[in-house]
Order: structure tokens, then C-alpha cells, then sequence
């Protein structure tokens, strides 16, 4: 739960208490619930806030495409869709905190120009990260400072191409 202070004009505050008394419930679930009713109903870019929010089938799919690009295709096999489609899920519920994660769900018509320069950056590049709330929040930390500095995408892209070879090389020699 997360603590919230709103001001309302008194005809409002007195819309809530009735809908609070009609539903037998303290106001702060009657305002829980008007917002979930609000949010199922008002759409952003033809999707409903409620979708945007609650990261449904398209944020298991992102998860999947993005993340994970070498999982196996499995369209043919219904086991390993199940099993593809688990693993996206325990994936977000690790995920529901980050910022860097909110932001690739989130409609480009809202985000901040920084924010579409990080979301490039991860489409581009996103497959290189570790899949870890902490990666997408440094990802774009770091390219909310290059976008201030005018630093082109192709080279964050190309940094962190170079970063992932020179540290599978770093293995490789490691083993050897």
C-alpha cells in the first residue's frame, strides 16, 4: 500500500463517503475503487489505464521479445509456451517496482523525451542486459544523463555491445 494525501472539493468528499456507506467500506477502498472503475474505462492511446497498469498479456510478450530473444519459438509446443509465458510472469512480479520497467509499458504518447531516448536504447540493445530490475534502472539512469549530454543512441548502443564482448572475452580466457 502506498500513502496518498489528496485534497477534494467538499461535494466530492461527500460523493465519497455515500459511495463509501453504500459499499460498507472505509474511504480509502471506495476511492481504491472509483479509480479502478476510472481506470478501466479511460483509454490512452486506445488502451485502457487499468491495462497499462496492471502489465497484462503485451508486458508477458515484451518480456519475452525483448528480454529474452533466443528462447525457442514456442508456438508449436503449448508446454513450452507455458512454460515461456510462467517464466515472463514470475519475471514482472520482480519487475513491479522498477522504474526502467514502468516506462517500457507506458504509452510513448506520455513519456518524457528522455524516457523514449532510454526505451530506444533498450530496443536496440535491451537483449544485452541481465533481465534484473537493477539493470533496467541503471540502463536508464545512464540514458537519461547521455540524452542531457546529446549523446547519439547508435553510440550508448554501441557501448554496450563492446562492454558485453569484452566481458564474454574476459571469460573465455578465464576458462582457458
Amino acid at each position: 500500500m502506498t500513502r496518498l494525501s489528496v485534497a477534494l472539493r467538499p461535494r466530492y468528499r461527500e460523493a465519497l463517503e455515500l459511495i463509501a456507506r453504500d459499499r460498507q467500506t472505509s474511504l480509502s477502498q471506495a476511492l481504491e475503487y472509483l479509480i479502478a472503475v476510472g481506470a478501466r474505462q479511460y483509454k490512452i492511446e486506445g488502451v485502457s489505464v487499468m491495462d497499462t497498469v496492471t502489465q497484462g498479456d503485451d508486458a508477458v510478450s515484451r518480456i519475452e521479445r525483448l528480454t529474452w530473444p533466443d528462447l525457442p519459438n514456442p508456438a508449436a509446443d503449448a508446454v513450452a509456451k507455458a512454460e515461456v509465458q510462467k517464466h515472463a510472469q514470475d519475471v514482472l512480479a520482480k519487475f513491479a517496482d522498477s522504474r526502467g520497467f514502468r516506462i517500457l509499458q507506458m504509452q510513448a504518447s506520455l513519456r518524457r523525451p528522455e524516457e523514449n531516448y532510454f526505451v530506444e536504447v533498450f530496443e536496440k540493445a535491451g537483449h544485452l542486459l541481465r533481465a534484473t530490475p537493477g539493470a533496467y534502472d541503471g540502463l536508464l539512469e545512464n540514458c537519461i544523463e547521455a540524452y542531457k549530454q546529446g549523446i547519439p543512441v547508435d553510440v550508448i548502443v554501441e557501448t554496450l555491445k563492446r562492454t558485453r564482448d569484452a566481458v564474454i572475452e574476459y571469460q573465455r580466457q578465464k576458462i582457458d
